[in-house]
């Protein structure tokens, strides 16, 4: 979309009367994006004379200031944009899985995610990159699109949850134990090649599950009853274990967490995708790894990073609170 109509903006003020004109689309910043909303504008081409035309005004709606520009929002997605000396650049956390992952910022159920991004979010911006019905010889498809090296330069954690799809036997979604780990293979090469440190990168083992629940699930769903038992699912487990001493990646087994919970039940909302109490666990047995690699980057806590000056720690906030307390003293000493 390189051009636009005057006519096709004409909404913004039924009592615009103008003739329609194509105009050249340029790029917005994502700083401006909120005054652009606010104030929606466009900018002629170089053979249209340049004048201002402003819309007749009724009651608080704003007006259509012709010397302003209007952008293709396809530019604000394109290319990413590199943050200035004097902008505070927000670290990534990407919690990359199937749909496990993307249920993790659910308000209700498998709200891991969210748990996260509330620990985190006074120096991390965390993103869900999940995806329904997904195994890793999707995900291996995906890689350049999703991750290019340029959201990999400010990626500071990477976790890696796949395989509840590719171990499930019978299922369309089956991938062999040996292709499985070929995959993480497969992505963790793309993820060094393109400048993510093995330290910065988290692998989940996938979890049991409550076999009852989750042919409930897949009954509904019209899909036989799933016949992948313990041990067949341990398979899955050790060949996360293995890539990950294969490439010095820490591991975090799930697998045997969730197999040595009781009740099992209680830790899924459909057998296989976490309640909120599945997600507590997951949550706790995950933060304590993320803390530490941060430690380790930053050579100091989570909770003592700031992308930003905390409220109590701001000049007026404590230049009023001194003030309060010699009010109060003030009056305190007159009783």
């Amino acid at each position: 979309m390189g051009l636009v109509s005057l006519g096709r903006i004409c909404h913004f003020h039924k009592s615009l009367s103008l003739i329609q004109r194509p105009y050249k689309l340029t790029t917005l910043l994502p700083g401006q994006i909120a005054n652009n909303l606010c104030q929606p504008t466009i900018t002629r081409t170089a053979s249209t004379p340049t004048t201002t035309t402003t819309a007749r005004t009724r009651g608080s709606q704003p007006q259509l200031n012709l010397n302003r520009k209007i952008y293709k929002f396809s530019d604000l997605i394109a290319t990413p944009k590199m943050p200035s000396s004097d902008e505070i650049i927000w670290p990534k956390i990407c919690l990359f899985g199937d749909s496990i992952t993307r249920r993790s910022m659910d308000v209700n159920n498998g709200c891991w995610g969210s748990m996260i991004a509330y620990k985190s979010n006074d120096l991390f911006d965390v993103h869900v990159r999940g995806f329904e019905g997904y195994n890793t010889r999707m995900a291996l498809e995906l890689m350049p699109k999703l991750f290019p090296k340029t959201y990999l330069e400010l990626t500071e954690i990477m976790v890696i949850f796949f395989g509840h799809n590719d171990e499930w036997e019978l299922g369309p979604l089956h991938v062999p134990v040996d292709e499985y780990k070929t995959n993480l293979n497969g992505i963790v090469k793309y993820l060094a090649e393109n400048g993510l440190a093995s330290q910065k990168i988290i692998l989940i083992t996938p979890s049991w599950y409550h076999k009852p629940d989750f042919d409930v699930y897949i009954k509904e769903a019209g899909f036989p009853p799933t016949t992948k038992g313990l041990e067949a699912c341990q398979k899955y487990s050790e060949a996360v274990k293995e890539v990950g001493r294969d490439n010095s990646i820490e591991v975090l087994d799930f697998f045997t967490v969730t197999v040595n919970h009781k009740p099992l039940n209680e830790l899924f909302c459909d057998g296989v995708h976490f309640s909120r109490k599945g997600a507590e666990l997951l949550f706790n047995k995950l933060m304590p790894v993320i803390e530490a690699k941060v430690q380790t980057n930053y050579g100091k806590p989570l909770k003592d990073i700031k992308n930003v000056t905390p409220c109590e720690l701001r000049p007026e906030v404590l230049a009023a609170i001194i003030e309060y307390r010699k009010t109060l003293g003030q009056t305190q000493g007159k009783q």
